[in-house]
């Protein structure tokens, strides 16, 4: 098994990565690549070879949300990646009120 590692790219198949956390598999999916063509953060993957199946992923940010007087997470700066899981988690509970 020779494993690949690079940036995501739009060829690259990211449907079928599931980590086993919604939240997590989201991001990649959902996020990941928004994230990076907007130049807030690098998401790199490492696949199989053979069948190009994506079996770890991290993202790099060195971006930052100034938030001015509002604290968010009780901080003045947020890291852009904890504002997306923020936001990924108001969507989460919308989604959930949505079905009942």
């Amino acid at each position: 098994m020779e494993l690949i590692f690079k940036e995501i790219n739009k060829e690259m198949i990211i449907d079928h990565f599931d980590c086993g956390n919604d939240d997590i598999n989201y991001f990649l999916k959902n996020l990941a690549m928004c994230n990076q063509e907007r130049k807030l953060s690098k998401t790199y993957a490492f696949y199989m070879k053979e069948s190009e199946k994506i079996i770890a992923f991290f993202t790099l940010s060195a971006s930052q949300l100034n938030t001015g007087d509002v604290r968010i997470l009780g901080m003045d700066k947020v890291p852009i990646i904890l504002y997306n899981m923020q936001k990924m988690e108001r969507v989460k509970k919308l989604r959930l009120m949505q079905s009942l």
